[in-house]
C-alpha cells in the first residue's frame, strides 16, 4: 500500500524535494515496517490459498467417492421402497406408524443430502479462494505502488547526497 496514493510520480518527486536529506532518510526507513506488514499479509493469504487448495482437492475426491456409491444407494433404495410399501399396507395406524419409524430415512434422500453438503462446502471453499486471490492481487498492486514510491524517494535521496557531497576541486596552478 502506498503512503501517497493520490500523487503522480512527478508530484511525489516535487514533494520529496521539499525535505532535507535527514528527513528523506527517516521517511525511507519508515517504509520498512510498511513492507514487512504487506509481506505478512501476502504470506498469510498465500498460506490460506494453499490450505484451501488442499481442502478443495479433498472435497473433490470426497465427492467423486460419494458419487461412485450411487448404484449401491439405488439398490438400497429399491429395498427400502419395497419395505415401505409393505409397512404402508398394514391396516393398524399404530403399527403402520411404528413400522414407518422403524424403516428410517430413504437411502437416496441421505445420499442426496450428503452430496448437497459436499457441493455446498466446495462452493464455499471456491468462493473463499476467489476472494483471497482478489485480496492477493490487491496487496500485490499496493506493494508495487509502494516500491515505486521508494524508488522515487531513493532517487531524490541519491540526488541530494550527490549535490551535498564535498567536492574535491583541483585548482589550476597559478601563473607566475
Amino acid at each position: 500500500m502506498s503512503k501517497f496514493p493520490n500523487k503522480t510520480s512527478g508530484e511525489l518527486r516535487r514533494y520529496f524535494n521539499q525535505f532535507d536529506l535527514a528527513q528523506l532518510k527517516k521517511l525511507n526507513s519508515s517504509y520498512i515496517p510498511h513492507f514487512e506488514a504487506l509481506e505478512r499479509q501476502i504470506e498469510n493469504c498465500e498460506e490460506e490459498v494453499k490450505a484451501l487448495n488442499e481442502r478443495l482437492n479433498l472435497l473433490t475426491r470426497q465427492k467423486h467417492m460419494h458419487e461412485q456409491t450411487r448404484s449401491e444407494v439405488e439398490r438400497h433404495e429399491a429395498i427400502f421402497q419395497s419395505n415401505l410399501r409393505s409397512v404402508l399396507e398394514i391396516s393398524s395406524r399404530t403399527d403402520r406408524y411404528l413400522g414407518r419409524q422403524a424403516a428410517g430415512d430413504s437411502p437416496m434422500n441421505l445420499y442426496e443430502y450428503e452430496l448437497f453438503a459436499i457441493n455446498s462446502n466446495l462452493a464455499d471453499a471456491t468462493l473463499r479462494k476467489k476472494k483471497l486471490e482478489e485480496t492477493l492481487a490487491d496487496l500485490s498492486t499496493k506493494k508495487q505502488a509502494a516500491v515505486s514510491e521508494v524508488k522515487i524517494l531513493n532517487d531524490v535521496i541519491e540526488e541530494k547526497e550527490h549535490y551535498l557531497a564535498p567536492r574535491n576541486f583541483v585548482r589550476p596552478p597559478e601563473r607566475i
